[in-house]
């Protein structure tokens, strides 16, 4: 089987300074490449990437480097340009991997002979993108919730709607080799994008509140801020700054290395995602890195961390809907602060669920829908021969 895959415009692939959907999709690549399959992935170039070359069996074609901006029609021109340069490279496939918007959108009429388009849905679907959608041979929706509003959208594109989560390096991403010491300092992790959306500002708020009664506790905000990353930008850091004045409150770059990241993890105690993105929010890569290391992830109630969160069984979930969420976290919080020594059967379920969610068996569940979609045509050009 010949597979292409397009991530967008905007984030290169790893190491560079990644994306977790970019992550994931260099992820799999290679589990498609081992099995027989021809594989090549066109992605954003970066200058400390090949334009093309071939790694683990996979070829990589990357092309402009186009950077991000405050500004929502700068960045759908720019991705634009970016889905004419590369629609004009393809070469054909049996299956065309996309999460790029206006890649998506023009395929179907200008490339739709160089394989089955299949789109990789990993933010809640609007509802103005119908068409958007019924142009593709399947969706891949990363949870039944993403599923769900799909059907919302049109209920005959469920017919053609996959769910397949996103995976998890569980080879990397694994509880630390010695129990973590809850004597002395310790440390509440947030790993993502400092966007707004994510609810940092409710975290810090939290914090501040907890501190006191924690006074060993640290908070750390790792991950991209600038705009032209995915983040709020530099108005944004500096709101998350002034409410964390005074306090122990560190921001940290994104790591791009998946190794680095795990170690971060492995070496803090308590782990909170409070995402408020009720309609950008799929699936939950970030938390879910957290649970295989054996952090019990405190969450918001988004539908999409019921994928694999289930309250006071292997994570905490607060209520962000409420007319006091800051009240609702820091309850929340204290619930893991304040006795961690009794977190250890919850952190045992959090690693169990995580290892559910390896690539191997999420690249299994994708060669799955390929091969079905790949029969299905076969089936329809013996039919037209007929």
């Amino acid at each position: 089987m010949k597979i292409n895959i397009l991530t967008g415009a905007f984030i290169p692939l790893p190491p560079a300074g990644c994306g977790a959907v970019e992550r994931v999709w260099h992820g799999l690549a290679p589990y498609f490449a081992a099995q027989g399959d021809e594989v090549t992935f066109y992605a954003r170039a970066h200058p400390s990437q090949a334009s093309d070359e071939i790694v683990d069996g996979v070829r990589y074609v990357r092309r402009h480097q186009f950077k991000q901006t405050g500004s929502r029609a700068i960045n759908i021109l720019k991705d634009f340009i970016y889905a004419l340069g590369m629609l004009r490279i393809l070469k054909p496939a049996d299956v065309f991997i996309c999460n790029d918007f206006c890649t998506g959108l023009l395929y179907p009429y200008v490339a739709n002979k160089y394989g089955k388009l299949v789109l990789n849905v990993q933010r809640i679907p609007k509802k103005f993108l119908r068409g958007y959608y019924e142009k593709s041979a399947c969706l891949a929706a990363v949870s039944e919730a993403t599923r769900k509003a799909i059907g919302k959208i049109n209920s005959g594109l469920l017919d053609k709607t996959y769910v397949v989560p996103n995976p998890v390096y569980t080879d990397v991403f694994h509880p630390p080799l010695s129990p973590r010491n809850n004597a002395g300092p310790q440390t509440l992790l947030y790993t993502g994008r400092m966007h707004p959306e994510k609810g940092l500002h409710l975290l810090v708020e939290a914090f501040a509140r907890i501190h006191p009664d924690f006074p060993q506790l640290r908070l750390k905000i790792v991950g991209p801020w600038r705009h032209d990353q995915g983040g709020g930008g530099g108005e944004y850091l500096q709101r998350l700054s002034h409410l964390a004045s005074g306090l122990p409150v560190e921001f940290g770059e994104p790591l791009n290395d998946v190794k680095d990241l795990a170690k971060l993890l492995q070496g803090c105690h308590f782990y909170c995602y409070p995402s408020l993105a009720e309609q950008g929010e799929a699936f939950g890569v970030a938390a879910l890195e957290a649970c295989a290391t054996g952090l019990v992830p405190v969450v918001s109630d988004l539908t999409c961390f019921q994928e694999f969160v289930r309250d006071g069984d292997n994570g905490i979930v607060f209520n962000h809907r409420s007319e006091d969420p800051i009240g609702n976290l820091v309850d929340a919080l204290c619930r893991v602060v304040a006795h961690p020594e009794h977190l250890e059967k919850m952190s045992a379920l959090a690693v169990e669920t995580a290892n559910n969610f390896s690539y191997a068996k999420i690249a299994a569940k994708y060669i799955k829908v390929f091969n079905d979609l790949c029969k299905n045509k076969s089936a329809k050009k013996t039919q037209g021969q007929r």
